[in-house]
């Protein structure tokens, strides 16, 4: 490419022959996919991002051997303070915010996809990793993969983890979904490994899945064991012992209340589910409203995005932080409501009706778990442990999930309801309830299909 194409390239943060990202000059990337923008130049703003994913990748890659190794994840700091700034610096450069806009389902302006990739990479505190605890004297007697909640940590299942171990004699393999595309795929096959090398073929599958972002590690897990397993992978039915949802999942709610999915204009499926979530997770928003057809489409959008933003997005982006900074670091202070990356989440999330479409963590919510959970077997012990007064993953959605299973798979869910513990803290807040009816779920498992195909 001709160095006179951009003015600036005399000072560029990379040359073209290694196209790398300096963590240090977040400033200068903003400015080169700006000029990519204003020339139109998409395959130039392309390999500008393709670059950054490359730096972003070694970092968390990094930072996961440094999480499993107990150590501080100090590889990923500097491409999340980057992250930061790069979104503080396109905040400034462009006062509309257009540059954060989201256009289509894979469209999006260049500020768009900086926030996407901040969003993206604050999910899991063990970053990409995969844990494996292995009994050192005993034979198991089950795996149980456990699927951590949102910004959660290995730490954050430790308890829970040598229960598994203590308690039941099960190889226990962990891991906290990393919504990087290109290192969750990594991920699910990791896992999917760590399965075949503990003998799933014997001991059968357990599934521990804890939130929404644990669910859905376990919905990606299942779509890659259908489409393309790692050879020697036993079908999923034939090692699929049972799951156990921990505050989760109310991703089939709407699907009863709205008539979706159907026959809808996508952006039009997508506002029934906005509208569903605007009743029924942000009651306070709604007020007294109980009919979603008396609101204007464009107020809940509104409503929707700023909601999202504080109780969503930047918590995420927060926990993260906490993680990785000091708490002097200046970066905290700059994480508030009011913020640069409030406002450009805020615009992303609620202009050309986004909403509840192509997230950088969940993909199209509800539609994407309509497509994926149908992989789980439809005849197998489940048990939902939840609270009345979750605010995260409310009860009534998870409730509508279980009245789902019933009707569309013709399944029951175990469904145990806690008055007053926290989100994914039921073993915390009452033990006694929680592992009583755990254990006895447990102990009515049957063996592995496959075991006993095998032996037959």
């Amino acid at each position: 490419m001709p160095q006179g194409c951009f003015p600036f390239i005399a000072d560029a943060m990379f040359d073209f022959e290694d196209m790398e990202i300096d963590p240090a000059r977040p400033g200068a990337l903003v400015a080169q996919l700006l000029d990519a923008a204003k020339s139109g130049d998409k395959s130039y703003e392309k390999s500008l991002l393709d670059a950054l994913d490359s730096g972003i990748e070694e970092g968390v890659t990094a930072a996961g051997h440094e999480a499993m190794a107990g150590k501080p994840p100090r590889s990923f700091t500097k491409w999340f303070t980057f992250l930061l700034d790069a979104v503080a610096i396109a905040v400034e450069k462009d006062p509309s915010l257009d540059c954060f806009e989201w256009l289509q389902p894979g469209k999006e302006r260049w500020g768009a996809a900086i926030l996407r990739r901040l969003f993206a990479c604050c999910g899991s505190s063990s970053f990409n990793s995969v844990r494996t605890l292995t009994l050192s004297e005993k034979v198991p007697a089950g795996l149980v993969l456990m699927c951590g909640k949102g910004g959660g940590s290995f730490a954050d299942m430790r308890e829970l983890g040598d229960r598994w171990q203590e308690v039941h004699n099960f190889t226990v393999i962990q891991s906290v979904k990393c919504a990087f595309p290109r290192l969750c795929e990594k991920q699910v096959d990791q896992i999917l490994r760590a399965l075949l090398e503990h003998n799933i073929g014997t001991l059968g599958l357990v599934v521990h899945a804890f939130s929404e972002n644990g669910h859905s590690l376990w919905l990606n897990i299942m779509r890659k064991w259908n489409t393309a397993p790692p050879k020697g992978l036993p079908p999923l039915d034939q090692v699929l012992r049972g799951c156990i949802y921990d505050s989760c999942s109310a991703h089939a709610k709407a699907a009863l209340d709205t008539g979706a999915p159907a026959k809808k204009t996508r952006s039009a499926e997508m506002m029934e589910y906005v509208r569903y979530w605007y009743i029924h997770v942000m009651p306070r928003a709604a007020g007294k409203q109980s009919s979603i057809d008396d609101i204007d489409d464009e107020d809940i959008l509104e409503v929707f995005a700023k909601h999202y933003t504080q109780k969503v997005a930047l918590r995420s982006v927060m926990g993260m932080a906490q993680v990785l900074l000091p708490s002097e670091d200046e970066h905290l202070g700059k994480l508030d409501p009011r913020s640069a990356v409030a406002k450009a989440f805020h615009v992303n999330i609620g202009r050309n009706r986004r909403g509840l479409q192509d997230d950088p963590v969940f993909g199209d919510f509800f539609p994407e778990w309509h497509a994926l959970v149908k992989y789980e077997p439809k005849y197998i012990p489940r048990i939902c442990f939840y609270s009345a007064v979750d605010q995260i993953v409310p009860a009534q959605g998870i409730e509508k999930t279980a009245e789902w299973s019933s009707e569309v798979r013709g399944a029951e869910i175990k469904m145990v309801l806690f008055e007053k513990t926290g989100h994914c803290l039921h073993h915390v807040g009452e033990p006694d309830a929680y592992f009583s009816h755990l254990d006895a779920w447990v102990s009515k498992l049957e063996p592995c299909r496959q075991a006993g195909a095998s032996a037959a």
